[in-house]
């Protein structure tokens, strides 16, 4: 049954509210100085002095404003932010998301030469993700035969504006091929298993000239354990991101069956 019921006892909850506001305003704030950096290093790299050619084994942004050298292979795109458009794949369309469905994964990748001259290499490392997906649709929870049900596009809307929400911890691992200096192209390509920390709806709708807000979370078949494939492209400190979630979020037999996929760009600052 769909968790109308439990609304009005989710009202007085206002302290969540604001927790969810302020960790969604912590991530534009993000987003802002994700780009403030994006910006600094393309103007950075248009003066190529020869002290600055000196600075080849410095990684990412770190090139211009460290100290620091390696004699040995150079290292590069360990810590990554990955900035993403979400939306699902499945039994719901695709491309039909109805908002700003933004993202970002934040990885901090050890990078592993695996010949001389870094050419190519391994990655592996911890990752933290969050997903928000703005879909509208109504969502059907049976807890007792722990099914959760998508409603059609034909009924997005009539039940407000619904957004799904995803916290997963990951482990990725990556093989990247690049060539070489520093402007070098580069493409990696590997995937990552992980968990799913947090998977619910945030449900906002008008209700006796009131609007209500509240989060839902009686989904109880979420697929906990996620793996994926991911790829990217580009050039130094920028590259085109993809990814695809092999399982859905929700493991019941005849659950919706949507699988999480992410296009973006990735931004590498060391």
């Amino acid at each position: 049954m769909h968790g109308i019921g439990k609304r009005t006892s989710e009202i007085s909850k206002d302290s969540l509210f604001l927790l969810s506001y302020r960790i969604d305003l912590m991530f534009k704030q993000t987003y802002i100085v994700l780009i403030f950096c994006c910006f600094s290093a393309i103007a950075i790299s248009q003066d190529k002095t020869p002290a600055q050619n000196k600075t080849r084994y410095r990684p990412g942004v770190m090139w211009f404003f460290t100290g620091w050298q390696n004699g040995k292979a150079p290292k590069y795109d360990r810590l990554m932010f990955d900035i993403t458009y979400n939306d699902w794949v499945g039994e719901r369309k695709t491309f039909n998301m109805k908002g700003p469905s933004m993202g970002m994964n934040v990885s901090w990748l050890f990078d592993i030469p695996i010949v001389k001259n870094g050419i190519v290499s391994f990655a592996i490392g911890p990752s933290y993700g969050l997903q928000n997906l703005h879909h509208n649709l109504p969502v059907y929870y049976d807890g007792e035969n722990k099914i959760t049900t998508y409603g059609t596009s034909e009924d997005a809307g009539n039940f407000g504006k619904i957004k799904l929400i995803s916290h997963q911890l990951s482990v990725p691992i990556e093989f990247r091929f690049r060539t070489g200096g520093i402007q070098h192209f580069k493409f990696h390509i590997g995937g990552k298993i992980g968990y799913q920390l947090a998977l619910f709806n945030k449900e906002r709708y008008t209700y006796n000239d009131e609007e209500i807000k509240f989060k839902n979370k009686d989904s109880k078949d979420i697929n906990r354990l996620i793996y994926s494939v991911h790829a990217r492209m580009g050039i130094r400190n920028f590259a085109l991101y993809a990814s695809y979630n092999f399982n859905p979020f929700y493991s019941g037999t005849t659950s919706t069956k949507l699988h999480l996929l992410q296009l973006g760009l990735t931004v590498s600052l060391f």
